[in-house]
C-alpha cells in the first residue's frame, strides 16, 4: 500500500493531501472496509476502464440502465447511485436502485471480500462487520440519489412512481430498501411539510371568523396541496403496509372547523371548505369509524345548505315579487325557467330530496306557501298559476305529500278560474290575507336549522370494533370512494399497469368469456402529476378506471384485497386526482361508460381473479 501511495504521488494523482487522507483511510481496517464496498469489487481489472467510462456526466439515463445490467448487484447498486447523485433520477432509476440493494448477498461480498484482502496479505473482515458495511452503503446510496434532484418538489414524481411500483410486488427484501429511500425522503421534506401543515393551520383560524371568504378558500386548497403532494409517497407506504409514521396530519384541524362552522350555521361556508381539502382526505388513512362519522357531518351540511339555498331563494322571491312574476311568467317553472325563476326551481328541487322527511315536508310546503305570497301582488295569476303547474307536474313524478298535492291542486284550480275575472269594484280578490311582516326568517329554515344544529351537536363515537389498526386503514382507504362523496370528491383511481391482487370467491364469474363484447376504445395512461391537461384517450382512462375501482370495491372482503386495491388507488390518485379536459372528451366518456357497463364490469372482475 506504501508502494501504490508512492506510485499515486508520482502520477500526481490527486493532490498530496488528498492522497495521504485516502492511505490513512485504507489503512484502517473498518474505515477501509466501507471503501472497498463501494468499489466495483466484482469488476475485472480489464472491465474497471469501462466501468469508470459509463459513468460520465453526458451518460443518458437509458444508457446507464443499459450499463448496469451486466454488473452485479453490489456494483449495480454503487453505479446506479452515482448516476443518481449527478442528475435527477426518474422513478425507473430508483426502481433499479432498490431491486438491486434488494439482490445484494451478503455471503457472496464476504467471499469477494476475503480473497481480495488475503491477496494483499491483509486480515479478513468478519462476516457481521461485512453485513453492518453493507447497510451502511446502502444508506449512503440513498442519501446521494435524492441529492441529485435540485428541489425536493422535483424528487415527488419519482419517488412516488417508485415506490408504488415496490409496493406492488410481494418482496419484503425490496420494501426494506424502500423504507431506507422513504426515511431519507421523509427528512428530506421535514421542513416543507411542516410550513404547509402551519399554513393549514392559519388558513383554519382565519376561517373561524371569516367561513366565507373566498382567497382563504383559495389559500387552503393551496396548502392542502403542498402537503398532500410532499406526503404522497409516505402516505402509500402508510396504506399498503399498515407502517407507521410521524406525519402529524392536519386532518383533525379541518374536521373540527368543518364540525364548528356546521354547528353554527354556516353550512355552505363549511362544504366550500370541505371541497377546498377534498385532496388531503382522500389521501390519507383514516378509520371506518371516522369515515362514518365524516359521512354524516357532511349528510347534515348538504342538508343545511340545501335549505338556506331555498330560504335565501323564497325570501328573495317576496323581496322582488316584480322580477320573479316577470321569470314566472315568461319562462314558466320548471328545468326551463330563466333568471331568479330558474334560481327558485334549483334551490325548491334541491330541497325537495333531501332525506329527512319533516325537512322535505316543509320544503313543499314552504314552497307553496310562496305561491299564495304571490297572490296578493297585483297582475300575478298567470305568474301564480306557472308556480302551482310546475310544483304539481314535478310533485306528480316526485312523491310530493300527497295532501299538499291536493291543495296545490285546488289553488291551481281556483287560479285558473279567477285570473282575468273582475273584483265587484274593479279589484282582485286575494286568495289569502297579506303576510305581516316580520324580520324573522321562515318557518322553514327556522325549524330545520334548529334541528341541524342538534344534529350537529352530536359527539362522534369512540372507536368500535376489533380489527387491527392495519386492516382498518386498508379498508379505509379501500372505501376512497365514500371519502369522494362525502367531503367533495376526489376521484376514485386504479391503475392499468398494476392490475394485480387475490380473490377465491368472485373467480368463477371473472372468467366469464368477453369474446363477445366489443373492445374498448384506447385507453391511455397519464403520466404522475397535478394540474395537467388530458386528451381524450387518457380522460377515457381515468373515468373507465373510475369506474371499474368502483365495481372492484364492492367485492373486496380482505385484507390482501383491501392491500391491493390501496395500491391501485395510490396509483390513481398520483395520476387521475388533478387534471383538465375538454367538456366534449367528458361527454363522450361519460357516454361510453353507459354503453360498455357490462365489459368494465367483466374487466373489473377479472382484476380481482388475477390477485394473488
Amino acid at each position: 500500500m506504501d508502494d501504490a501511495l508512492l506510485f499515486a504521488r508520482d502520477a500526481k494523482a490527486a493532490s498530496p493531501d488528498e492522497l495521504l487522507i485516502a492511505h490513512q483511510a485504507l489503512s484502517d481496517l473498518d474505515i477501509r472496509l466501507v471503501h472497498e464496498l463501494a468499489y466495483p469489487l466484482a469488476c475485472a481489472p480489464d472491465e474497471m476502464e469501462a466501468f469508470q467510462i459509463a459513468l460520465r456526466d453526458d451518460l443518458s439515463i437509458d444508457q446507464a440502465l443499459l450499463s448496469a445490467q451486466r454488473l452485479s448487484p453490489l456494483d449495480r447498486a454503487n453505479f446506479l447511485a452515482r448516476v443518481a447523485s449527478r442528475q435527477p433520477a426518474p422513478g425507473e432509476l430508483l426502481i433499479e436502485l432498490i431491486l438491486a440493494q434488494a439482490a445484494i448477498d451478503t455471503n457472496e461480498v464476504y467471499t469477494a471480500l476475503k480473497a481480495i484482502r488475503q491477496s494483499a496479505e491483509l486480515p479478513p473482515p468478519s462476516l457481521v462487520s461485512v453485513s453492518d458495511g453493507v447497510s451502511l452503503v446502502c444508506d449512503l446510496q440513498m442519501a446521494a440519489a435524492l441529492r441529485g434532484y435540485r428541489t425536493v418538489w422535483d424528487a415527488i414524481p419519482a419517488v412516488l412512481d417508485c415506490t408504488i411500483h415496490i409496493l406492488s410486488a410481494k418482496a419484503s427484501d425490496a420494501w426494506s430498501r424502500l423504507d431506507l429511500l422513504l426515511d431519507k425522503y421523509e427528512a428530506t421534506i421535514d421542513g416543507p411539510r411542516r410550513e404547509a401543515a402551519g399554513f393549514i393551520e392559519q388558513v383554519c383560524l382565519l376561517l373561524r371568523e371569516q367561513p366565507n371568504h373566498r382567497a382563504l378558500h383559495e389559500r387552503l386548497t393551496d396548502s392542502v396541496h403542498l402537503w398532500t403532494s410532499l406526503c404522497r409517497p409516505l402516505l402509500a407506504r402508510q396504506l399498503t403496509l399498515g407502517s407507521e409514521t410521524d406525519l402529524d396530519t392536519p386532518l383533525g384541524m379541518i374536521r373540527a372547523l368543518l364540525e364548528e362552522l356546521a354547528q353554527t350555521g354556516a353550512s355552505k361556508a363549511a362544504l366550500a371548505i370541505s371541497d377546498a381539502t377534498r385532496e388531503i382526505f382522500a389521501a390519507v388513512p383514516t378509520t371506518m369509524d371516522q369515515l362514518s362519522a365524516d359521512a354524516r357531518l357532511l349528510s347534515r351540511l348538504s342538508m343545511a345548505a340545501q335549505v338556506e339555498e331555498l330560504s335565501a331563494a323564497i325570501e328573495s322571491a317576496q323581496t322582488n315579487s316584480s322580477e320573479i312574476i316577470a321569470a314566472l311568467e315568461s319562462s314558466g317553472f320548471g328545468e326551463q325557467s330563466a333568471g331568479p325563476a330558474k334560481a327558485l326551481w334549483t334551490a325548491f328541487t334541491n330541497a325537495a330530496k333531501i332525506a329527512d322527511t319533516a325537512a322535505r315536508e316543509l320544503a313543499w310546503k314552504e314552497t307553496h306557501q310562496l305561491t299564495l305570497r304571490l297572490s296578493n301582488a297585483p297582475g300575478a295569476g298567470k305568474a301564480v298559476i306557472a308556480l302551482i303547474s310546475g310544483l304539481i307536474t314535478y310533485g306528480e313524478a316526485n312523491g310530493a305529500p300527497p295532501q299538499l298535492l291536493k291543495e296545490m291542486r285546488n289553488s291551481l284550480q281556483f287560479m285558473r278560474s279567477f285570473v282575468g275575472a273582475k273584483h265587484p269594484k274593479g279589484g282582485r280578490q286575494p286568495l289569502a290575507a297579506p303576510a305581516p311582516p316580520s324580520s324573522r326568517r321562515p318557518k322553514l329554515v327556522e325549524s330545520l336549522i334548529g334541528r341541524l344544529r342538534r344534529l350537529t351537536s352530536e359527539r362522534t363515537p369512540g372507536p368500535r370494533g376489533s380489527l387491527k389498526r392495519r386492516l382498518l386503514r386498508s379498508l379505509a382507504f379501500g372505501t376512497a370512494g365514500l371519502v369522494a362523496i362525502m367531503l367533495g370528491g376526489a376521484a376514485i383511481n386504479l391503475s392499468i399497469r398494476w392490475l394485480g391482487g387475490s380473490s377465491s370467491d368472485l373467480a368463477a364469474p371473472a372468467t366469464t368469456a368477453t369474446a363477445d363484447a366489443p373492445p374498448l376504445a384506447p385507453q391511455a395512461m397519464p403520466p404522475v402529476g397535478t394540474g395537467q391537461h388530458l386528451e381524450l384517450q387518457a380522460v377515457r382512462y381515468c373515468h373507465f378506471q373510475k369506474e371499474r375501482l368502483r365495481l372492484i370495491k364492492q367485492w373486496v372482503k380482505t385484507p390482501e384485497q383491501a392491500r391491493h386495491l390501496n395500491l391501485l388507488v395510490v396509483d390513481y390518485n398520483a395520476r387521475c386526482s388533478d387534471f383538465f379536459y375538454r367538456d366534449a372528451d367528458l361527454k363522450q366518456v361519460q357516454a361510453e361508460i353507459d354503453a360498455n357497463a357490462h365489459r368494465l364490469e367483466l374487466e373489473a372482475k377479472q382484476i380481482i381473479a388475477g390477485w394473488q
